[in-house]
């Protein structure tokens, strides 16, 4: 067996982001903050829903990498999720 087809088979292949704009950001964090209801964590929830899962606008290994650096800041998780969004590019 080639190497190169080794290589091939165990690649994973990642979703296609989707790119956006602030103004689109901003507008899903308005109506989330408006509507959203249960609390930060519920929250956090909602947006992986959103925009991991049904808009594709953060890769899940970026999503949970910025959870996992919002759980380490004091203050609200949903909040500290939101600023760690700036670490991942658009």
């Amino acid at each position: 067996m080639d190497i190169s087809q080794t290589t091939d088979a165990t690649a994973i292949q990642a979703p296609e982001r989707i790119p956006y704009s602030l103004w689109q950001l901003v507008r899903y964090f308005l109506r989330l903050g408006t509507l959203g209801f249960g609390g930060p964590v519920a929250l956090v929830g909602y947006m992986q829903r959103d925009l991991v899962e049904q808009r594709a606008w953060i890769a899940e290994a970026d999503y949970k990498e910025g959870l996992a650096l919002a759980q380490l800041c004091p203050g609200p998780l949903a909040g500290c999720r939101l600023c760690s969004m700036e670490w991942v590019p658009a």
